[in-house]
């Protein structure tokens, strides 16, 4: 490492010399953010990971540029909101990037290393955002369709350093409530969300007698992409949420919702879990970018998990649906029946870390960790 940064020193010098003798600059300097930070950059080719555009579908919420203002700027000042950051988040080899991401040993050791790119397609609040000033219940959507969800979040989120934290949502089981992320993933991933001013956003469902189902659900809508495309657009304004790192998972009909989520917003989610969830896409509407081959992590409880619908079978049809589109799916089956099994969630979250937007090379698709549980493979089992 040592010798990397000195190589990187003395061309550095070497093209200040070389510039300032042309009489062009080198550096360029980013304008102060809102919160007080810069974004420094040393020339365009490092200003920002470009990522692919597609068009948005269904109900899709109005989009923004990454690193752009923000259409809604209207909508922040009746909301009362921070205004967004307006500086990029660093590259995975720029100063400040999450260590976890590439590194300069990786390619001295001809590791290829990981490049995520930044979504260009973000949602926009299109409807003032609740003040999110700490945990609690905060109610999110339009005049459409609103919904509620318990929102985990630092009341100085704002202020922590970038690139910040991710923003998961769970989405729970029918006959469950929000409280089932703490289940699902659990305390102390929670809390380190939380630390870097990242959002955890758990949703309660509400009855919605016009409202579309979901294929295969029954408590969940399609409405209620409104809801989730609100809670994004605020919690990009409100925290320090870092936009490659936008997740969703949840249990059963929560899980099936998950799914639905990942590829209608596949223009910003970056990967996804599903507890004893499926999805046959019948009437879900587009796959928003095909280019997002989403990551994702299908579990099930064996041959016992099954509710009038087999969960095994639709964790196999998701499987093979995105497996076929070069998509890189995990399978796990904890055997338990429908439940979702105990401490999951700390490897829920390990994959999210490792697993941010349009991630490249996928990092487990030469096998799954030695640290997850042993029912984790990248085949699906015949049993």
């Amino acid at each position: 490492m040592l010798r990397t940064q000195s190589s990187r020193c003395v061309l550095l010098a070497s093209l200040v010399l070389a510039a300032a003798a042309c009489g062009k600059p080198l550096f360029w300097i980013g304008e102060l953010g809102a919160d007080g930070g810069t974004a420094t950059q040393l020339d365009a080719n490092v200003r920002s990971a470009e990522a692919g555009s597609s068009p948005t579908s269904g109900d899709a919420a109005p989009t923004r540029e990454a690193g752009s203002p923000t259409d809604g700027a209207a909508v922040e000042r009746e909301a009362g909101a921070a205004p967004p950051d307006t500086a990029e988040p660093p590259r995975a080899d720029e100063p400040g990037a999450d260590p976890s991401l590439a590194s300069d040993e990786d390619e001295d050791a001809g590791v290829a290393p990981i490049r995520p790119e930044v979504p260009t397609k973000l949602p926009v609040a299109t409807a003032p955002c609740p003040t999110l000033s700490g945990p609690g219940t905060y109610t999110f959507g339009t005049a459409k369709r609103t919904l509620s969800a318990r929102v985990f979040i630092a009341p100085d989120a704002r202020s922590k350093p970038p690139p910040g934290g991710p923003l998961i949502m769970y989405w729970h089981a029918m006959t469950s409530s929000a409280n089932e992320v703490l289940d699902g993933l659990g305390q102390a991933a929670i809390d380190e969300v939380v630390a870097q001013g990242g959002v955890v956003a758990s949703f309660n469902s509400r009855l919605c007698t016009d409202c579309g189902l979901l294929a295969d659900d029954v408590v969940w809508y399609v409405e209620d992409d409104i809801a989730s495309d609100h809670l994004v657009a605020c919690a990009l304004e409100q925290a320090r949420v870092d936009p490659r790192r936008i997740h969703a998972i949840g249990h059963s009909a929560g899980a099936m919702r998950t799914l639905h989520l990942g590829l209608v917003r596949s223009d910003f989610i970056a990967s996804v879990v599903s507890y004893s969830g499926g999805d046959r896409l019948a009437g879900q509407g587009a796959i928003q970018d095909p280019a997002n081959k989403l990551a994702s992590i299908v579990l099930y409880g064996g041959r016992r998990d099954n509710l009038g619908l087999d969960y095994r079978d639709l964790a196999r049809q998701w499987y093979d649906s995105r497996t076929a589109l070069g998509s890189y799916t995990m399978v796990c089956d904890h055997g338990g029946g429908h439940v979702i099994p105990a401490e999951f969630g700390r490897y829920a979250y390990q994959f999210f870390k490792d697993h941010p937007y349009k991630v490249s090379p996928g990092p487990y698709a030469a096998a799954v960790p030695s640290d997850f549980p042993e029912y984790c493979t990248n085949e699906f089992p015949d049993r």
